[in-house]
């Protein structure tokens, strides 16, 4: 509850001392005002959008046909090896192929004798456990180019073309852009070693660091704002897509991950920042810029212009800050003007009238 004493009206001599001064004013004004959070939060790629290219073979390099932010879609040459176990794989598949197709006819060819009991039975069931097994040849070298990266498509070209060959294409796995680069031209390669890394930037993560008293007000879902530096210029919205289930030994905080738009492009991994998560949603408040406030006697004052060199300090109670307002419960009206910069100044000529004035119970 404010207190009841009124405080002496501040005047200066004259209009133009204000000016002089620099004071300036401020209407006060009704604005979306909702509580949040702030924190520390640092970007991230988004994991889900993010693929780290491997050759899955042993090789040379032979070409790299990208590099480091090229846009590519989905299928797009990267680079091509020459690996020799490639071209090995690729001649025992055509081998286990022929020698399935010669298995099937033999088989076919005894089925039609035995019928007509020209060969006995036992070498009927030879030749068709001969057919099962080159069956299984063929299903384990298919396997094999599979697990050397060859798609369905590829594999049923190897077989069309007869294609022996020890080069092996590497494609882009998704839409996107190369983001690290990590191979030359002649360099050797293992299964494991990483070429490339491509990640599609229209979204990006942002991992928050809460306290955890904080945490328990976050739910999934919940709007966030990511300030990158405090640049208000470059704000990036989002929503929170995962709350992890431990603290911090360290730090005592909970990380909070969210998935913010990034359509621009400017937020990069790596970008430390404020992270601003939305508790309450915005609803009207009436509010002063945070400058008008000013601490007299232990109490929240502002200074409303009554005339041109004539100002009313007033007590207020306070609700939320959020930016550059403060929200003011009681105290002012819609419409009044009140001092921002230079209301400091105000403050001291008060504090010389009101020497010995205190507050009223």
């Amino acid at each position: 509850e404010l207190c009841r004493l009124d405080l002496p009206l501040v005047k200066l001599p004259s209009p133009k001392t204000r000016a002089d001064a620099g004071i300036e004013l401020a209407p006060v004004e009704t604005k979306p005002l909702g509580r949040t959070l702030s924190c520390n939060a640092v970007a991230d790629f988004n994991q889900n959008r993010y693929a780290a290219v491997r050759p899955r073979v042993e090789g040379i390099v032979r070409q790299i046909r990208t590099d480091v932010g090229t846009t590519v879609r989905s299928g797009d040459l990267l680079a091509v090896i020459d690996s020799a176990s490639l071209g090995e794989a690729r001649a025992e598949y055509l081998s286990a192929r022929a020698l399935l197709d010669l298995a099937h006819k033999h088989w076919q060819r005894l089925q039609t004798l035995a019928e007509r009991q020209i060969v006995p039975g036992k070498t009927l069931i030879d030749a068709e456990t001969r057919f099962t097994e080159a069956r299984i040849n063929v299903s384990r070298a298919r396997q094999r180019l599979r697990n050397l990266g060859l798609s369905a498509s590829e594999i049923e070209a190897v077989e069309k073309n007869q294609d022996t060959s020890s080069l092996l294409s590497i494609t882009a796995p998704l839409d996107g852009v190369v983001v690290r680069r990590q191979v030359a031209t002649g360099e050797a390669v293992q299964p494991t070693s990483e070429l490339f890394a491509v990640a599609d930037l229209r979204t990006m993560w942002v991992y928050l660091q809460l306290y955890e008293d904080d945490v328990n007000e976050v739910r999934m879902g919940q709007r966030i704002t990511f300030l990158v530096g405090g640049d208000t210029q470059h704000e990036y919205r989002g929503t929170v897509t995962w709350i992890s289930p431990e603290v911090d030994p360290h730090t005592r905080t909970v990380r909070v991950r969210a998935e913010v738009d990034n359509a621009d492009g400017q937020l990069r991994a790596g970008m430390y920042g404020t992270g601003r998560i939305e508790i309450e949603p915005p609803r009207p408040s009436l509010v002063v810029p945070r400058l008008a406030v000013q601490w007299h006697e232990g109490a929240p004052v502002v200074f409303v212009q009554k005339a041109e060199d004539l100002f009313e300090p007033r007590r207020v109670d306070l609700g939320r800050k959020q930016g550059p307002w403060w929200e003011v419960t009681a105290g002012v009206k819609l419409d009044e003007r009140v001092t921002t910069t230079g209301s400091f100044l105000l403050k001291t000529e008060l504090q010389k009238g009101s020497i010995g004035a205190g507050c009223c119970e």
